[in-house]
This record gives C-alpha cells, structure tokens and sequence, in this order.
C-alpha cells in the first residue's frame, strides 16, 4: 500500500496538485490511523491530507479510483445461469451470426464463461493502443477505445444487436431473450469496465514515473515523499 500511496502523490503532483512533503506525510499518518478497510473514510483521509485547493478536487477523484478500486467488475457466468436447452439454442444463434472469426469466438466463450480479461491479454491490447505513449491525465477514453477495438470489443457489440432476433426467429421465449441479453451487456459492460480501468491506471503510471523524472526544484514542496 506504501508504495501504491507513493505512485498516487506522485500523479497527483504530476497532474498539477501542489503537495508538500509535510502534507504526503500526513496522508501516511492518517492511512496508518483509519486503515484501508472502508473506502469512504480511506478516500475521504487522503482528499483532506492531499487536496487544499477546490480546483484540484476533480484531479483526485480521477485517479483515486485507477490507484484504489482494483476489483474486477462482476460477471454472469452464463453456462451456470442458462438450462441446458437455451445453452444449445445461444451456441447455435452465436455462430451463426459470427462465422469463422476465431477471435470472436474466444472472446465469447470468456465473457459467456464470466471471466475478464487475464494481465497478459490487457497488456497486449494496451500495447496494441499506444498506451505507453499517453502523456495526458485525461486520455483514458481515447485508449479505452482503442483497447475494445484491439479486443474485438466492436464486433461483439454488432453481434448483440443482431443476437436477441436471432433468438426470438430460433423460438426462445421473450422472457429468456430478456434474461440472455441482460447478462450479455452486463458481462459486456464490465469488459469495457476492465479496460477504461486498466487504461487509466496505466496513464496514471506513466505520469507518476515522468514525475519521478523530472528534475524538481530545490523545494521542499516538490521533494519526492519516501524516496
């Protein structure tokens, strides 16, 4: 946590937030004291130590959910949700609409199954996107973006849209339509999730490292906290 507290001051300072070593130290102290077990005091322990002026206020709630909400977005395993009969019918309407794309298929199968995107597969597609470039504190959309197309993330929000008449000319009944394509955007929705969170943090990485970098001024308001 030490060093995750380090990385977050150091965005924070790189992003423009003035913070004196004496203020990094009382984040540390107040850390110590509440702990890190309920967010909202842990949150609301670093904004008070961290955080003087209004204006910076929107620069910490950016990034202190990319340093501090690492849990992965919930997801249906559908194979445990469905009878075995709707199972078939969903296999049966998905390739038809998909065909031969391979990649496609696989990433059916993981959302379907209920699992994100492993470290590797975000990494790739992260590398895909440019990410390691990304120099703006805000840019985290644009290489979400980039990140779905590199996922496949397109394609599969085009299958969807087909997938629910599909269905309904197969004779699944409305009521398991609803329930397919409500578990189907929702396991979509938290890949998309996993991704903006993986893209911000990363953004938030590379300027915690550049800020490191950068040579600082004989100040104490910029000497780097626990070096």
């Amino acid at each position: 946590m030490d060093k995750r507290l380090v990385e977050f001051i150091r965005t924070l300072r790189a992003a423009g937030v003035r913070i004196s070593v004496a203020e990094s130290g009382d984040a540390f102290r107040a850390v110590e004291t509440i702990g890190v077990f309920n967010r909202d005091e842990f949150q609301a322990a670093l904004r008070t130590t961290l955080v003087k002026e209004a204006k910076d206020l929107p620069t910490f709630d950016h990034f202190f959910p990319l340093f501090f909400d690492t849990a992965a977005p919930p997801m249906f395993n559908m194979e445990q949700e469905l009878s075995p009969e709707q199972q078939q019918m969903l296999q049966q309407a998905l390739q038809a609409l998909m065909g031969d794309q391979d990649a496609l298929r696989q990433l059916l199968e993981q959302m379907m199954r209920g699992q994100g995107f492993n470290p590797s597969d975000m990494e790739q597609f992260g590398e895909q996107a440019g990410l390691q470039e990304a120099d703006g504190p805000y840019q985290g959309r644009y290489y979400q973006r980039r990140m779905e197309r590199a996922a496949g993330m397109d394609q599969l929000r085009e299958l969807l849209e087909q997938l629910a008449q599909m269905l309904a000319e197969m004779g699944m009944s409305e009521e398991a339509i609803d329930d397919v394509m409500g578990m189907m955007q929702n396991n979509a929705e938290a890949l998309s999730e996993q991704l903006r969170r993986y893209a911000g943090a990363s953004i938030a990485r590379n300027l915690a490292e550049r800020e490191l970098e950068q040579p600082q001024p004989e100040d104490a308001m910029h000497t780097p906290f626990r070096e």
